[in-house]
């Protein structure tokens, strides 16, 4: 809990502009409402994996673009001996969840239910990990492009897109 730290906390971060602005937002955010000074320190992307995997700050940045879209795949990052749970986070009746989710179909109502617990336990009730940014992407399509769609996970299927004159 940030109460019971010190006045000064250590955000890390790999190099590039759009996470730049985030954790200096981030920065500024932590300053005006708890008074807490926030230094941060960036990376380049191979260090920062390694710093991540042997002494993660108290506090980073670190996102994650699923390879297809299902909640579980987003979840599992964060289950007991993941390779990707770089928080050192582990919960026994989280990870019993996720062994449940994995049984089921994805189209089973109760496999729903599994999801909804399990981002509970990891967002609200532990809060493993805060999400403070979505990436998005912006489209400009003329009027007389047809067919053009964007599947959840960004791509688009150009052999069915057609342009009228």
């Amino acid at each position: 809990s940030l109460g019971k730290m010190s006045k000064s906390l250590l955000v890390g971060f790999d190099t590039s502009f759009r996470n730049q602005t985030i954790v200096e937002r981030i920065q500024s955010d932590l300053r005006e409402a708890l008074g807490v000074r926030v230094d941060l320190r960036n990376r380049d992307w191979k260090t920062y994996l390694r710093e991540l995997s042997t002494n993660p700050p108290p506090m980073y940045r670190f996102g994650w673009l699923s390879p297809f879209v299902d909640a579980y795949s987003n979840l599992v990052i964060f289950q007991s001996g993941n390779p990707n749970n770089y928080t050192g986070w582990g919960n026994k009746s989280y990870d019993e969840l996720l062994g449940k989710i994995a049984t089921l179909d994805p189209d089973q109502p109760e496999r729903q239910k599994w999801i909804d617990r399990a981002q509970k336990i990891l967002l609200e009730e532990e809060a493993v990990v805060v999400p403070i940014f979505h990436y998005v992407q912006t489209l400009i399509i003329s009027p007389r492009v047809k067919d053009f769609w964007v599947n959840g996970m960004g791509m688009v299927d150009y052999m069915k897109v057609r342009v009228e004159n």
